[in-house]
């Protein structure tokens, strides 16, 4: 979703979406990684470089809140030491 989010502006969301579906439905058929396949589609890797499509799939970059969110709700779960 990040990756057909950061292509959307430039190419359209449905442009973005179906172009990310046929990376992600070539490297699960090919059983190769969907960041390679995304480097080798040819729509894909042109705009690669320019909106730094492999960052947008950097895990870091999405984990927001998550970690302090569930150390959270397990600190209220779990009884005190």
């Amino acid at each position: 979703e990040a990756l057909m989010m950061r292509l959307s502006p430039v190419i359209g969301r449905h442009e973005a979406h179906r172009l990310v579906y046929e990376a992600a439905q070539h490297a699960q058929g090919a059983g190769l990684p969907f960041i390679d396949c995304v480097m080798a589609h040819p729509d894909l890797a042109a705009h690669a470089r320019a909106l730094d499509l492999a960052g947008a799939l950097e895990p870091r970059a999405h984990l927001g809140e998550s970690s302090a969110i569930a150390a959270e709700v397990a600190a209220r779960f779990m009884p005190p030491r």
